[in-house]
């Protein structure tokens, strides 16, 4: 008589196999419904009986699911398998929902079933939906999201349409029965969001406990920013982008005798329509480490408050390992000097000086001088290991200097902008030449950080004004231009570093990547500290969104990619 036959399989030692099952498994997502591959946990399930019985058995292997509600006919048997998946999960799940605009009224019912049936076990929720369905998800009676602390809702970008929360919309009453969110995304997934004069301080938003909150695309108004820093004290990372200060606006309301003491902000990114002075009088930053200052106005170069800006340095005496400067400053360069003097811990440096048909000036080509490793007054900065900078001769020979010269090189990454694809000649011998002393070098198309954003957001401005005047009786606001499918400002676009050509000693120019970024110095910082789950995001496109979670070594899981 034979003995039955053993898949090899099922004769691995039981420690092996729970140790083959968690690594194909942990962390996966489920989708529904079900492509080709429905998932790790899914597939192991089916192979045999003993992995079926120890996957189901693993409630933490069923926790992340992605759905997207396109066709009707499959609204009962993705529902149904759902539920039978969840039976396996533990307490808190994940859900990443996509809808479709064919799905109708039917897939918006689907989802709201599935959101309510399920909401005291979320505890991330992330959706890409149509605009009239984010606003009536956001502004809908409160759900009991007892464990929910990830929201974000993505919405596609339909030229011609309003905004779908704008600054005169309701509050988000959704946060009311989610007593401990802290992280929130609201934006478009592929383009500007613009909320002119967000009232921060009247939404249902948990502003107290907040430690990230970001908001790029999304235009405050002054007062608003001031705001923000005095109702968060426990702020680790900010981003904002201020609109044009007003003389109107009341800031001794909520003028202190002192600036606010930011004890714990380590990142602060601030962009200008117009720069301005008052973040720096209302702030004090004894431990950032990460500061990002961009202007968007052609006159950046006669703007820039040097004054205002060196008594919050000197007050703050913060050290900053990373510094990125995106205006303008042709006519101030002896100031960016005194800034560069007084940061000698620099790891990452961003000099983007170049606007739209900008040609170099001396005063550019003196501060590069004074960059240069063997100038007669030298910025060491002895730790720079990487340096963002718009692409002239000049520029590209100050980095040769202080690549190939002498033997401490600190120096690993080099990302050059160009004004469009450069000719096989130009910096070619230069280019190669860092890359066999192994440094990485990118080459990237220069956006000119921001001009072509500003494009659209003075073109949603004038469109704003002429919508104000005329009835809302629609989503699509009748009266609003098409503003474009694409913003291609300084967040948008597509990371291109050129690593693989960089590690080569011979790569050739050819391998050297051309494209559009809007790639942040922060990206590489050696030391920082995982990003936390406080975060309130408003505003972000996928890109920006997928690099936030690139750069953090945190569990989200956000966006998945409906």
């Amino acid at each position: 008589m034979s003995l039955a036959k053993i898949d090899p399989i099922d004769r691995l030692s039981p420690e092996l196999f729970s140790m083959v099952t968690e690594l194909l498994c942990d962390g996966a997502v489920i989708e529904l419904p079900s492509p080709p591959h429905p998932g790790p946990p899914v597939v192991c399930s089916q192979v045999s009986g003993r992995w079926r019985n120890f996957v189901h058995g693993q409630p933490r292997l069923w926790k992340r699911y992605r759905l997207y509600l396109k066709e009707r006919q499959q609204f009962d048997s993705l529902t149904s398998l759902l539920e039978e998946f969840l039976e396996y999960s533990q307490p808190t799940v994940e859900f990443s929902i996509g809808l479709s605009p064919l799905a109708g009224k039917l897939g918006e019912r689907v989802l709201r079933n599935i959101i309510a049936k399920h909401s005291r076990r979320i505890e991330v929720l992330v959706l890409h939906v149509p605009q009239v369905m984010a606003r009536v998800l956001c502004t809908a009676p409160a759900m009991p999201f007892d464990r929910l602390r990830t929201f974000e809702i993505l919405m596609p970008r339909n030229p011609g349409t309003r905004p779908a929360l704008d600054s005169n919309g309701a509050d988000l009453n959704l946060f009311a029965a989610a007593p401990i969110v802290t992280d929130i995304t609201l934006g478009f997934s592929d383009g500007l969001l613009r909320l002119p004069g967000l009232r921060v301080g009247q939404r249902n938003l948990p502003l107290a406990w907040l430690r990230v909150f970001c908001a790029p695309r999304v235009w405050m108004e002054a007062l608003e920013s001031v705001r923000i820093f005095r109702g968060c004290p426990q702020l680790e990372e900010c981003t904002l982008f201020c609109e044009v200060y007003h003389d109107g606006q009341d800031f001794n309301n909520i003028r202190a005798d002192s600036p606010v003491i930011m004890q714990y902000l380590r990142r602060l990114h601030v962009t200008f329509r117009l720069l301005q002075a008052f973040p720096w009088h209302y702030i004090t930053t004894p431990n950032l480490v990460d500061l990002s200052v961009t202007g968007l106005s052609d006159n950046d170069y006669t703007d820039w408050p040097e004054g205002t800006f060196m008594s919050f340095r000197l007050r703050s005496r913060f050290a900053l390992t990373s510094l990125a400067l995106r205006f303008d400053f042709s006519e101030q360069v002896d100031a960016i000097i005194r800034i560069l003097e007084t940061t000698p811990e620099l790891k990452l440096l961003e000099l983007r000086w170049t606007q739209m048909y900008d040609e170099a000036t001396e005063d550019i080509s003196r501060l590069l001088k004074y960059l240069a490793r063997r100038a007669d007054h030298p910025l060491s900065l002895p730790d720079l290991r990487r340096i963002h900078i718009d692409a002239t001769e000049e520029s590209v020979q100050m980095l040769r200097s202080r690549c190939l010269e002498g033997d401490d090189v600190a120096m690993s990454t080099i990302v050059l902008y160009v004004k469009g694809p450069p000719e096989r000649g130009s910096f070619h011998d230069d280019i190669n030449d860092l890359i066999r002393r192994k440094i990485r070098v990118g080459i990237l198309t220069m956006d000119f950080y921001g001009a072509e954003e500003l494009a659209h957001i003075n073109s949603d401005s004038s469109e704003s004004e002429e919508s104000n005047g005329s009835s809302d009786n629609s989503d699509g606001g009748g009266d609003e231009e098409d503003r474009g499918d694409e913003s291609e400002g300084e967040d948008s676009g597509v990371e291109t570093d050129s690593e693989d050509a960089a590690d080569s000693d011979d790569a050739p120019w050819d391998e050297l990547t051309l494209g559009m970024t809007g790639m942040s110095l922060a990206q590489d910082a050696a030391d920082g500290d995982d990003a936390p789950w406080e975060k309130l995001t408003l505003g972000m496109n996928d890109m920006a969104l997928a690099q936030d979670a690139a750069d953090s070594d945190d569990d989200r899981m956000s966006p998945w990619g409906c």
